[in-house]
């Protein structure tokens, strides 16, 4: 995501954006799972984007299959976008998602033991 898509989505929730050169400390992840549960598919994709690589490369060396790690990565984002609602906060979005992640890699570990 670019600087100014973020300055854009810092304007739309009310908030006067620092002058800074990184756009990754203009917006919390709080903040853009609140667009999201307000219907923004754009912030949802923003999500996706910062969160993805992390996500394919803890199936993969978790499940040791591309294939599998794959499809985990879109499973995970799909429980995410669905779950979304459950994260408080209280934590990074990063650490909720990373326990997602491992919770779905153990499931199909399970299934194909």
């Amino acid at each position: 995501m670019s600087l100014n898509v973020a300055v854009e989505l810092i304007w739309e929730i009310g908030m006067d954006p620092p002058v800074i050169s990184s756009w990754k400390l203009l917006i919390t992840d709080f903040e853009i799972v609140r667009k999201v549960l307000n219907g923004d598919q754009a912030a949802f994709k923003i999500l996706v984007d910062e969160n993805k690589k992390n996500v394919y490369y803890l199936a993969y060396d978790m499940i040791g299959n591309r294939e599998d790690a794959e499809d985990v990565t879109q499973e995970v984002f799909i429980n995410v976008y669905k779950s979304l609602n459950n994260f408080r906060g209280d934590s990074k979005f990063s650490t909720w998602i990373y326990r997602i992640t491992v919770n779905r890699c153990l499931s199909l570990l399970r299934k194909k033991s």
